[in-house]
């Protein structure tokens, strides 16, 4: 072997290293969260990545819409995020008269009507307009007061509740 077939196998053996440094090892995944890069990792074809948890959001539940599974090209995975619903039970002298099924955040919209009971007005006791958790909505029932008012003679005398 000459001194020049040296050189030539030493600068080939460099330009290989080289090319193979260069050369792309591995897949990119791009983890986004509410559009905005989160997280990005390198991964070797046909491997996974490290999928971290769903940041939390209030009154959502979180998944990724991949699983980050067997690789094989660069990736883009989404957090995907959906409104919790929540239950609001009704009830009226400790008996369930409805439950509706309420989106975080939202107003109960199907507000069951207080069965009547004579001598009394009711109201529900609790606002019910902004939900952020499962519920008990209780009725309340308040005696009726009337004013009687008493006349002789066509004019005023007195009244009494």
């Amino acid at each position: 072997m000459k001194k020049g077939d040296f050189f030539i196998i030493a600068l080939a053996l460099v330009i290989a290293i080289f090319w193979l440094a260069s050369s792309k090892s591995g897949d990119t995944v791009s983890i986004y969260v509410d559009g905005k890069l989160y997280n990005t990792q390198y991964v070797n074809n046909t491997q996974d990545a490290v999928q971290p948890a769903v940041p939390a959001k209030e009154g959502y539940n979180g998944t990724w819409d991949k699983d980050g599974k067997n690789i094989t090209k660069d990736t883009k995975i989404n957090a995907v995020y959906t409104q919790k619903t929540y239950h609001v039970i009704f009830l009226v002298d400790g008996e369930e008269i409805a439950d509706v099924g309420v989106k975080y955040g939202e107003a109960v919209t199907k507000i069951p009507a207080i069965p009547e009971k004579e001598g009394f007005s009711a109201r529900w006791d609790k606002p019910i307009n902004r939900v952020t958790s499962n519920m008990e909505v209780n009725a309340v029932y308040t005696v009726r007061v009337y004013q009687v008012k008493f006349y002789v003679n066509g004019e005023f005398h007195s009244y009494q509740s």
